[in-house]
């Protein structure tokens, strides 16, 4: 008896664009709602500046064709992290950012052996004393041990495996 596949939250299966217009939206309704002063009206800046976003939306999406992976986060072959085209000018590849957002997932490889693996991806922020993290991922064997001796200060949360 094999353990069930973990499904996704259901955030992650709204497209990506979804949720840019939807928080568009959003925005629109509480300036609407807050009744918020107009200070600069410029229909052409407006129609440079929507083009420019669609523009950049489309090479993001034919970036992710051409890395052959998915846009959405939830998706089976949504196995590289993009790092070309619109997506290289993140400050680094391997900093994920303040918190983590979604699940985790893991690329076994054929590396299924290992009981207790790091992210190489870190996430954090550089602020004072702190530092960006790793993830530690155990296995559901360590998982056990560590439930049964009762220690405190572990927080275990699902791992998505990919092979």
């Amino acid at each position: 008896m094999s353990a069930p596949t973990p499904q996704p939250n259901w955030h992650l299966k709204i497209p990506p664009p979804i949720w840019g217009m939807a928080m568009l939206l959003v925005a629109y309704a509480a300036g609407w709602i807050l009744a918020s002063p107009v200070i600069f009206r410029s229909t052409p800046l407006a129609v440079v500046i929507g083009v420019l976003g669609f523009l950049l939306g489309g090479w993001g999406e034919r970036t992710f064709a051409w890395e052959d992976t998915d846009i959405m986060p939830a998706s089976p072959t949504n196995k590289k992290l993009v790092t070309r085209g619109p997506f290289r000018y993140r400050c680094d590849p391997h900093l994920m950012g303040l918190n983590q957002l979604s699940e985790v997932s893991v690329a076994l490889n054929g590396n299924a052996e290992f009981d207790i693996v790091a992210t190489k991806q870190f996430v954090g922020v550089r602020r004072g004393l702190l530092r960006p993290a790793s993830i530690i991922v155990v296995s559901a064997r360590v998982r056990n041990l560590l439930t049964l001796a009762k220690l405190k200060g572990c927080k275990f949360e699902v791992v998505h495996v990919v092979d």
